[in-house]
């Protein structure tokens, strides 16, 4: 445990030393944890880091009570034409995880302007290949899909198909990535996402994002599993560094 949260530390410290130099950063990548309807602007960055846990009802092996912590980092350049590659830690945890993933990969969005003026209808599509730590190989995952904003409520609602291999979701799986975002205030929203089907990320997410200044961002939740096999209830926390 010790280890981990001296990871934890450095990681958010460096963000922290980081963050307070910058002045412009102001794109979102992510709703909360499937892709969204912006890319990270041209020669910028994003940091993201988002932490699951449960410690009120997970057992042990033995049947003792267990406080179980999952983790997934991000990272993104904008690298112009509406792109930006990535890079994402998936399932560092306690207890250890047998499916941390290691993906690079890369995202662009396409506005559609002509077709329902006054929406914001997007596309958005994506790759990345996921890297097994745990001596899994490498898969493939690929998504595209669509998102608009919704006049006079702004909200803006998403829809994305997407196949992904083992290496991220336990098994090779087809499913859907559904969203929401609601902005209540200049600076505070309702979100929410939902992976479809049977698999390790398959959940509903319902949460309240807090833009704090035009670099930080950060994301409080609960994640509502679709079922026993595709894990259990936590509650969540994102931070986000844009600069």
């Amino acid at each position: 445990m010790g280890k981990f949260f001296v990871y934890r530390v450095i990681f958010f410290s460096v963000l922290f030393s980081i963050g307070f130099g910058r002045k412009d950063g102001y794109a979102q990548s992510l709703i909360v944890g499937i892709p969204n309807a912006e890319v990270v602007h041209k020669n910028h960055y994003l940091l993201a880091h988002e932490s699951q846990i449960n410690w009120w009802n997970q057992q042990n092996e033995f049947g003792a009570p267990q406080t179980k912590w999952n983790s997934f980092s991000f990272a993104c350049y904008g690298i112009g034409n509406n792109t930006e590659l990535n890079v994402t830690l998936f399932n560092l945890g306690i207890p250890a995880s047998g499916n941390r993933t290691l993906g690079l990969g890369a995202k662009s969005i396409y506005p559609i302007p002509d077709i329902l003026p006054g929406w914001d209808l997007t596309g958005i599509y994506g790759a990345m290949l996921p890297i097994s730590l745990n001596g899994q190989g490498v898969g493939i995952w690929g998504y595209g899909g669509l998102s608009a904003r919704l006049p006079f409520l702004r909200t803006r609602l998403t829809a994305i198909p997407t196949f992904g291999t083992r290496q991220i979701f336990g098994r090779d799986t087809w499913s859907m990535m559904l969203g929401y975002e609601q902005p209540l205030t200049e600076k505070l929203s309702l979100v929410g996402d939902w992976y479809t089907g049977t698999h390790d990320i398959a959940a509903f997410i319902c949460a309240v994002q807090y833009d704090i200044d035009p670099h930080w961002t950060i994301i409080g939740g609960y994640k509502i599993p679709n079922n026993a096999i595709s894990g259990f209830h936590t509650l969540m926390c994102e931070i986000t560094l844009e600069f």
